[in-house]
């Protein structure tokens, strides 16, 4: 009996009585949540379920009494302990209804003196509700812990003890109104909730409840009206008793027979109704169902293909790792390259430089070379055709002289043969002048053929553009001008020498000596 803190699930909970249309007061538990209000057996079996939002009307009456008028199903009355927690217990309800159906909701609420209960069967006591909670609103079936167990249904002998302890009940207060009518003390009326109730005081006096007719409803009325003193006598007494036993033994015979048969047809009504909504939710879920199936199979064949897939994700991440090192090792190889390249790059550079500085260096040698061979050339050149000259001039007077000679020699010998007195004839020039001119012949030849044949072999031996030399005329090639053919001379000797004993003067300085 307390409410629920600040908790989102349960407003407020706590012990009330279940008032039937049988005026049986069963032990119950109340929990109002968010979406509905839950009636559970005290073991923690939940026994009926009433959304918020079916709520269409709260009557109140005193002092404890709730009936709760519930659209397209049957009521629900129950009584509180005290009026405090029907207080809290409304205010719970009004909190959880306007959450559900909207903060400008208003839930009606009408406070009565006269409770009047729905029919005068009572409504059977169903498993679960017929709107069975969604698990979106809130609260579950069980409530409390260990609440497994289901209600069980009660038996027409459990509802026939139920209606003889309201009996009991009525007939203990008719005892109470008979002894306070004869001691006229100040009369304790009681709520009738089908049990004996005396811890339930209330202020004033009522009237005993009555039956109209056994098939009209029940009512319990509260009339409070003045104390008026009672006259009649103690037969009077008895024989409105023995009136009220009879009307109460057929109102109890009535009520068991129409209790069990309509509570049986009722239930038998609901086990078709939820057989049909069984089968049509069944038909209606068979499609979902194979939907579902193959969804398992795809659920588990994308589970298959994930393992594999995190195994090759595995693999290609090691794959990386050592392609990672990889690149590493080749990036500090790479740099170890860049460095030697740079090195070898500028050892290049110097050494290309050192070979262009000795290039250029042996091109200025060369040329200097060159530029001397061929003032060496020039002057050489000069040289023989100066000796050339003189050659051909010492050749002419030789010649002349020889001739001279042969003349003189012819004229000596005519000379000596007159004066020996012989016979002049005629002589061929003798051994020697024939031979002095046939070398003169032969000398000269071989001159010009030699001077010619060297010639040729230096022109051969250098094929490149020939310059014009010095005012000798001599020929000139400036890259080869300090070449000579050189491969007959002795070694050892001057160009100087080498041109004052050649061959060929050697022949003409022995031919002048002739």
């Amino acid at each position: 009996m307390q409410p629920a803190g600040e908790g989102p699930k349960v407003y407020w909970y706590g012990p009330v009585d279940k008032i039937g249309s049988n005026l049986a007061a069963l032990p119950r538990v109340l929990f109002i949540t968010p979406n509905a209000v839950l009636i559970c057996q005290p073991t923690g079996g939940v026994t009926r379920t009433v959304f918020v939002e079916k709520l269409a009307e709260v009557v109140l009456a005193p002092p404890t009494v709730v009936r709760l008028i519930v659209a397209q199903e049957p009521d629900l009355v129950i009584s509180t302990q005290t009026p405090t927690d029907r207080s809290e217990l409304m205010n719970s309800l009004l909190r959880a209804f306007r959450e559900t159906c909207g903060e400008g909701s208003e839930l009606p609420i009408t406070e009565s003196q006269h409770l009047v209960l729905p029919s005068a069967s009572p409504s059977p006591i169903s498993f679960t509700s017929s709107h069975p909670p969604t698990p979106t609103q809130g609260h579950t079936r069980n409530v409390w812990d260990g609440s497994d167990s289901i209600p069980l249904r009660q038996s027409p002998q459990t509802q026939k003890d139920s209606q003889g302890g309201s009996i009991r009940g009525i007939m203990g207060q008719l005892e109470e109104e008979k002894v306070a009518s004869s001691t006229e003390a100040y009369p304790v009326s009681t709520f009738l909730d089908g049990v004996s109730s005396r811890r339930k005081p209330q202020q004033g006096t009522g009237a005993l409840p009555t039956q109209h007719s056994p098939g009209s409803p029940s009512r319990i009325e509260w009339a409070y009206e003045p104390q008026q003193p009672t006259q009649s006598s103690l037969a009077s007494l008895q024989q409105q008793i023995e009136s009220q036993k009879r009307i109460i033994e057929r109102l109890q015979h009535d009520h068991v027979n129409d209790a069990a048969s309509g509570g049986l047809r009722r239930e038998l009504e609901q086990a078709r109704a939820l057989i049909s909504d069984l089968q049509v939710a069944l038909r209606s879920q068979e499609g979902a169902f194979s939907e579902m199936v193959k969804s398992s199979e795809a659920l588990k064949t994308s589970e298959t293909i994930r393992s594999s897939q995190d195994a090759q994700i595995h693999a290609l991440r090691e794959e990386l790792q050592s392609v990672k090192a990889n690149l590493v090792r080749r990036d500090a190889g790479d740099e170890e390259w860049r460095k030697k390249i740079v090195s070898l790059e500028e050892g290049h550079r110097n050494e290309l430089q050192a070979v262009r500085d000795a290039f250029a260096k042996y091109d200025e040698q060369v040329t200097t070379y060159v530029e001397q061979m061929k003032k060496e050339h020039d002057v050489t050149l000069r040289e023989l055709l100066q000796q050339k000259d003189s050659l051909l001039v010492k050749q002419g007077e030789l010649i002349s002289r020889v001739d001279q000679l042969e003349s003189e020699k012819r004229a000596t010998q005519q000379q000596r043969n007159l004066l020996t007195g012989g016979v002049w004839r005629p002589q061929s020039p003798g051994p020697s002048a024939s031979l002095n001119h046939s070398s003169h012949d032969i000398s000269s030849d071989e001159l010009r053929s030699a001077l010619l044949a060297k010639l040729n072999r230096y022109t051969n031996s250098n094929p490149v553009p020939l310059g014009v030399g010095s005012a000798g005329g001599g020929l000139y090639n400036p890259a080869f001008s300090g070449q000579r053919d050189v491969a007959d001379e002795p070694r050892g000797r001057t160009p100087n020498q080498r041109k004052h004993n050649s061959p060929q003067l050697g022949r003409a300085r022995d031919r002048s000596i002739l």
